[in-house]
């Protein structure tokens, strides 16, 4: 979404003496520091009055020396400092060279791994998965996480900083037998009891009893199948 500035006011002699007045000067090569009021590092300062409005003090030196308004553009820092208002460290640039500018320093913000705020896994426990023979759907269980996050880990979808064997097809949830189909329809079981023991979901039990898979194996086809058990509301009846 592209920042909103707002346009440059005009400038009386005295605010533009009110404004100097704030910044500490140096050499041409050094940082002017500003020091007024500041918000996330910049200079700000109140133009208008008392019903007047708070203006990013480089967009002010900015058009003071070159006479430019700079619009939707942004006033960027050669030298990274935002609070200095030295001219010759400003320069102006659209949102992707402003972009591109912080990358190329370092600047960005990227958290990944055990930084990132919202990280379930550590990279010792990145590490146990990647080495791991079992299951996505098991280490998911212990490891508190969902087994597509499992997946995403072994496969280098995510956690890509970190080291450990990579598998391209890692082991997933496992899979019904003929033997585990022919136990299933023969069962008195819910389909839940069952979709535990055998990892799989309700809905494969249901399907598999009712003979819309498997079709091949036989074994008596039950046209309503065991589901999980519903529960009851209770009521109470009021005496008159």
């Amino acid at each position: 979404m592209t920042r909103r500035n707002l346009p440059i006011p005009t400038l009386t002699p005295e605010d533009e003496a009110r404004l100097w007045a704030k910044v500490q000067r140096g050499a041409d090569d050094e940082c002017w520091e500003w020091q007024g009021c500041r918000y996330s590092g910049y200079g700000r300062i109140n133009i208008g009055g008392r019903h007047g409005r708070l203006y990013r003090v480089t967009r002010l030196v900015y058009f003071l020396e070159h006479g430019v308004d700079p619009g939707e553009q942004f006033v960027c820092h050669s030298c990274d400092n935002p609070s200095c208002c030295n001219p010759n460290h400003l320069w102006l640039g659209d949102d992707a060279a402003n972009r591109a500018d912080c990358e190329s320093k370092g600047r960005a913000n990227h958290p990944k791994g055990e930084t990132h705020g919202l990280a379930k896994l550590t990279e010792v426990a990145v590490l146990s998965l990647r080495a791991s023979d079992e299951d996505n759907c098991t280490l998911a269980r212990r490891y508190g996480v969902t087994d597509v996050a499992v997946s995403g880990v072994r496969r280098g979808r995510t956690w890509k900083h970190v080291g450990g064997e990579i598998k391209l097809r890692p082991p997933g949830r496992p899979k019904l037998t003929k033997n585990d189909v022919l136990a299933i329809r023969t069962s008195d079981e819910t389909n839940h009891k069952l979709a535990k023991r055998y990892r799989v979901s309700d809905s494969a039990i249901g399907k598999a009893r009712r003979g819309k898979t498997w079709k091949h194996v036989g074994g008596k086809i039950k046209s309503r199948p065991l589901g999980r058990p519903k529960r009851r509301r209770l009521t109470t009846q009021q005496g008159e």
